[in-house]
């Protein structure tokens, strides 16, 4: 039996044996807000009893109050996943509010309906997602994973194929015998981003100070040449002043034209070499997302792997650098490898600079990796609210339990 509560902003899920009082915001609170209560078999929300498989309102938070068994499926031929109410779609829902999204490897796309991730409120357009997320959709329950989804509900069908997987064999069973360990090293190299060449400076004179000289002497050669009657070589003189004048406009805007393909040809360099840095960076920053998350699965894939008897159980040995280490959760990494940028003074207001420090930044941290705590080194406290407490308790056992055999645990007890 599964109950959701949510409202415009988060939902929550939880047990249906005991009674507790939830705010406006669906945090508990001792005294107040909105109570739910279990009574043998009804349970009540506000005072409004709660129908099974169906959505119920009270106040600005509604529940969902369900019965269903886990179904897991297959999606390794689909790149994109269409989840709505389209009959054209690969989850359909059997609902009449209209929902429409699109599932990638990496990211969800909602185009029209509500959708939650990990308990907030999913806004329109596209949101990263990650091995792991839970998302509520319409009136069921979808965890994504590599290969496969986990779905609950009861008003979808869908046309995915239901997901198979062989168990692994393993030798002498039920005698353990430790398999060969593959290790995936965080990157530690170093690397280098150079500054962009200096910008050329604007040329210091104006058009006005080329312009305005021999503008004025033009106006008082030609006054002259009407007073003093004067007129031929007061003319050849006019003239030569208007020739320098046009030679001096005409140099001047040449010369700004000219330091504008320069600013130009340096803009495209720096741009090409900041797009092959990026290159070249991506490859130590991929490399270190999939070492941390290759040695701190998620909780459904560790779970995955003990039904299905993987090589990987007990993989952890006393003297391993990563024994009694273990995930707290997900939080943003500090890149392992190391990016230098020798910026210099004068390039505090270069937009190429600007460009330089952002990407720069950008591979400083990894935003949603896994917290990893070692206890050879450190001591651990936990903080908070019982049941918090006791689910991340259950997460740390099951981390270790999975990845250190019961004799290292006995002989270091």
């Amino acid at each position: 039996m599964n109950l959701i509560l949510f409202n415009e902003k988060r939902c929550i899920e939880i047990s249906t044996h005991q009674d507790r009082s939830f705010s406006e915001a669906l945090e508990p609170v001792q005294d107040g807000g909105i109570r739910f209560v279990c009574r043998r078999s009804e349970y009540i929300l506000g005072g409004i009893p709660l129908k099974m498989n169906k959505k119920t309102v009270a106040g600005s938070i509604t529940a969902l109050l369900y019965d269903s068994v886990e179904q897991v499926f297959s999606r390794k031929k689909e790149d994109v996943l269409r989840i709505g109410t389209g009959e054209a779609c690969h989850i359909c829902l059997e609902q009449e509010t209209p929902v429409t999204a699109l599932l990638k490897d990496d990211s969800l796309t909602l185009y029209e309906g509500s959708c939650y991730i990990n308990g907030s409120r999913c806004p329109e357009g596209t949101t990263r997602t990650r091995q792991g997320d839970l998302i509520l959709i319409g009136d069921m329950k979808i965890t994504v994973e590599k290969d496969r989804l986990i779905c609950e509900g009861v008003h979808y069908h869908t046309k995915l194929r239901p997901f198979y997987e062989k168990r692994e064999g393993m030798e002498e069973f039920p005698v353990y015998k430790h398999s060969p360990r593959v290790m995936k090293r965080q990157p530690e190299n170093q690397a280098q981003l150079q500054a962009p060449a200096k910008a050329e400076a604007p040329p210091r004179r104006q058009l006005a100070r080329l312009i305005i000289p021999p503008l004025v002497m033009l106006c008082m050669t030609i006054t002259v040449s009407v007073v003093m009657k004067r007129g031929l070589f007061v003319l050849v003189s006019a003239a030569s002043m208007g020739m320098s004048l046009v030679f001096s406009v005409t140099s001047y805007v040449g010369d700004k034209k000219e330091r504008r393909i320069r600013e130009k040809r340096r803009r495209e360099r720096y741009e090409t070499y900041l797009l092959d840095q990026r290159k070249r960076l991506a490859r130590p920053y991929q490399d270190q997302k999939e070492a941390l998350t290759w040695h701190y699965p998620p909780l459904r894939e560790i779970e995955r792997m003990t039904m299905f008897y993987s090589s990987r159980i007990y993989e952890r040995k006393a003297d391993d650098s990563d024994f009694l280490c273990f995930s707290l959760g997900n939080a943003p990494a500090s890149a392992s490898f190391r990016v230098k940028f020798e910026e210099r003074q004068e390039d505090e207001e270069d937009p190429l600079a600007a460009e330089a420090r952002d990407m720069l930044g950008q591979f400083r941290e990894i935003p949603d990796m896994p917290s990893v705590i070692d206890l050879k080194l450190s001591h651990l406290g936990l903080v908070g609210e019982q049941v918090h407490i006791h689910r991340l308790l259950t997460a740390i056992i099951m981390q270790l339990a999975f990845f250190k055999a019961t004799t290292i645990w006995r002989s270091s007890c």
